[in-house]
């Protein structure tokens, strides 16, 4: 799998983000089913390898504490973890000791390479708070269009390697009903586990469509299969996360728009070119 993560080093510096495309959601994703999301365990595979993007300015209040909880920023006061600070606003995952994969919309304005910081060990587990941190060096490829292309993602280039088991990955296509999960920073809280499954296939564009439980602030958090453990793809966007009376939004699992996942094989694919 290491030679995969290689390729993807071959790719030509783009000078700057391409411009935000499509029709992605800030506040795109629910509860499907069973409520299933919780806190990262301890034990999980790749745990160091997961990466929180921050604004610079947001990271600087975190350290002080002086940052708004997830009830006072979105509501959902029902939801466990509603109490937590809400910081980040986007996940990633690192795939080379220097490069982290993360959602390209996630590189909009005004989230810049200049004022993005990239944080791991932002868990519940960590009680210290000693993250460890990297600056954004650059920006290698992010492409945003997930009508046409069936594409949401960025490759960002960081300021100083870290060295950690990273994921392997499958090269299969998924089936209908295979289990998943992903890992990420819910509503900008805490790194947290939701499980799902593959409900369609979106044959126009390849994207998988899922049911797993998702927020905003997930977008760009690695999906994997249950069996195995392996980076299947990104997440994208999704459902509307609340209702119209302020409540966290709940859908069936056949109901809703569903939660969109880039897969890595069209990531390799596109990043090759």
């Amino acid at each position: 799998m290491v030679a995969l993560f290689g390729q993807i080093l071959g790719c030509s510096y783009d000078a700057a983000p391409q411009a935000f495309e499509g029709n992605l959601d800030d506040a795109n994703h629910v509860i499907y089913g069973d409520y299933s999301m919780e806190e990262l365990p301890k034990e999980q595979p790749y745990r160091g390898a997961l990466v929180s993007l921050f604004e610079r300015k947001t990271l600087q209040s975190l350290k002080t504490g002086q940052i708004y909880r997830v009830d006072e920023k979105f509501g959902g006061q029902e939801l466990p973890w509603a109490e937590q600070s809400s910081a980040s606003y986007c996940s990633g995952i690192l795939v080379a000791p220097d490069m982290v994969l993360t959602a390209g919309h996630c590189l909009s304005s005004p989230y810049s390479c200049e004022n993005l910081q990239l944080v791991f060990n932002y868990n519940i587990m960590n009680d210290s708070q000693e993250f460890e941190v990297r600056d954004c060096k650059a920006v290698v490829k992010t492409v945003v269009d997930v009508a046409g292309k069936g594409l949401d993602y960025a490759l960002l280039q960081i300021s100083e390697p870290v060295q950690v088991d990273m994921p392997e990955v499958i090269e299969r296509p998924l089936s209908v009903g295979e289990k998943v999960y992903a890992l990420g920073d819910p509503l900008g809280s805490y790194k947290k586990k939701s499980s799902g499954e593959v409900r369609s296939l979106l044959r126009t564009n390849g994207i998988y469509e899922t049911t797993l439980d998702v927020f905003e602030g997930n977008s760009g958090s690695p999906v994997f299969s249950s069996k195995g453990d392996r980076l299947v793809g990104i997440l994208s966007s999704g459902e509307r996360d609340f209702s119209e009376d302020g409540g966290v939004k709940i859908c069936g699992v056949r109901d809703c728009s569903g939660e969109l996942v880039i897969p890595w094989t069209k990531i390799l694919e596109d990043s090759k070119k």
